[in-house]
């Protein structure tokens, strides 16, 4: 189980940060090209639904919004979602700063929300934290995988003396 584990560390590491390294460029990547040419706008929201989750004696509150705005005489929507007291803000407060690229009136997002994403640095940060993170994590079940000097005894045993060193 430990030669197992071992030989899957060091690849899942690497699959883990690629999958973190995509998703981060990804929500870069659109961040930027909205924030490089948007106009900003404030649209009101509508409850669509909420969910519940209770874990540990906690229930949180997950509230779903729609929000719309209009472009050239065209209409579009967008989505997004608060838990608990966020989104309770937005059922007394209906209005969010969106912002929306001109080229493409269809790419939207909120604005506190794209001005963090479109953040180069930002986006170094986060994947220097990852690999931190995720190389701490491989190391402590390479770690755990590592073969204890009890089991190297054992497999040393088993051998003729001849085979010793």
């Amino acid at each position: 189980m430990k030669a197992l584990v071992q030989k899957i560390v060091w690849p899942a590491y690497f699959a883990a940060l690629a999958y973190f390294a995509f998703i981060g460029f990804n929500a870069y990547r659109d961040a930027s090209f909205i924030m490089n040419d948007h106009t900003v706008y404030e649209a009101s929201t509508e409850l669509v639904d909420l969910s519940y989750r209770t874990k540990r004696g906690h229930t949180s509150i997950t509230y779903k919004f729609n929000y719309t705005y209009i472009v050239n005489g065209e209409t579009f929507t967008g989505r997004h979602s608060a838990v608990n007291e966020k989104g309770e803000r937005y059922i007394e407060n209906p209005l969010v700063t969106i912002a929306y690229s001109n080229a493409d009136p269809s790419k939207v997002g909120l604005m506190h929300v794209l001005e963090g994403q479109a953040s180069f640095w930002r986006l170094v940060k986060s994947m220097l934290i990852i690999i931190v993170v995720l190389g701490l994590v491989a190391l402590f079940v390479y770690g755990w995988a590592l073969p204890d000097e009890e089991d190297e005894e054992e497999e040393v045993v088993g051998l003729p003396e001849g085979a010793k060193n």
